[in-house]
Order: C-alpha cells, then structure tokens, then sequence
C-alpha cells in the first residue's frame, strides 16, 4: 500500500509504504526526483497496476490544485532502490477540463 501526503499542523509531501504481510511502514525519502507533486492534503488516489495516481487536493489555506501525478514502482517493486520511483505530471489541457477539487473519491477498474 502507498500512501503519499495529506495534513498534521502542515501540509505533508511525504511517501510510504505498508507492507500488508509484515505490517511496516517504511517512508521512501529520495532527492532524486525531477517531478514530485508539492504537499497536499484532501486529495484522491487510486492505484493502477504499479503505478500510484493523485489527483487535486489542497495545499496551505485551502488553495485548491487542479493538477494529476503519476508515480510508476514497477522497478522499484523489484530493486527496493528509491531511485527507481518515477513522479510524473500528467498534463491537463483545455480539452481535458477538469475543475481542480479537493475531499474527492477516484477509483480504477
């Protein structure tokens, strides 16, 4: 299971990890990404296949985002090496509008 983000006394852009048979967690701290989707709180993700997405959320006093990320584990799952995870920012283009929200649901089928 991963879980990125979300709120104590500030908005947090952390990752971890649960190991659903051993029952750790383990947060993955790397400076090696170029994209990272800055902290948030109040946003939705779902799971797709190795690949983690978020969508929207808020940062600071509720400004909300309108933004997409993607973050592919598919190496990771076998290395175990955080240079492997990949953020992405899916682009989201006037075709594609889409108000930004925030305390949303996604899911995948």
């Amino acid at each position: 299971m991963v879980v990125f983000g979300g709120e104590t006394f500030i908005d947090l852009g952390d990752l971890w990890l649960f190991d659903l048979e051993a029952y750790t967690w383990t947060e993955i701290i790397s400076d090696h990404f170029e994209e990272k989707p800055e902290a948030r709180r109040f946003h939705a993700s779902c799971q797709r296949n190795n690949e983690l997405i978020i969508v929207g959320g808020c940062k600071e006093k509720y400004n909300t985002l309108r933004d997409m990320y993607t973050l592919k584990f598919d190496k990771f799952i076998i290395t175990q090496n955080p240079q492997h995870l990949i953020w992405k920012q899916v682009p989201i283009t006037l075709n594609n509008f889409y108000l930004g929200r925030w305390g949303h649901s996604v899911s995948y089928n």
